[in-house]
């Protein structure tokens, strides 16, 4: 697992204390409007007020940050996708304290994906059931 030069066991546990604290994993189903089809994605998301703590996390990991919620008090929200969410969620993984069982999840998910496999064969049925299987264990996991 590739991980961002510099970070230290200390500080990638630190990042996996904050994702139990203010993360979320979530797997969304997506409607293509070309292909007239619905596809899963995952995402890894972190939300706090307090930008500074995500910027930095940001720098390490990548992804998206972007405010959200109502005009009194903006909160921000750094999102990871798809691989970037796959690579960010393996290296916290074994620091994870309260999400474990939801990244397992997670992590499970992106094992139906294969790169090599030609997207105009479109996915097998077998496939889209184990996705959505996967995501409705993650959602089950969070009632």
């Amino acid at each position: 697992m590739e991980q961002p030069a510099g970070l230290t066991v200390a500080e990638w546990a630190w990042i996996a204390g904050f994702f139990d604290g203010e993360g979320c994993v979530r797997i969304t189903l997506e409607n293509v409007q070309k292909r007239k089809s619905r596809h899963s994605l995952l995402y890894a998301s972190i939300s706090n007020t307090d930008r500074r703590p995500l910027d930095w996390i940001k720098d390490q990991c990548g992804g998206y940050l972007h405010p959200v919620g109502s005009r009194l008090k903006v909160c921000w929200q750094l999102e990871l996708g798809s691989a970037r969410a796959e690579r960010f969620l393996r290296a916290i993984r074994p620091y994870l304290q309260v999400k474990d069982m939801q990244v397992d999840i997670a992590l499970k998910f992106r094992e139906t994906f294969d790169p090599h496999y030609p997207k105009k064969l479109g996915l097998t049925s077998d496939i889209l059931a184990r996705r959505e299987e996967l995501r409705l264990a993650i959602a089950a996991l969070k009632h």
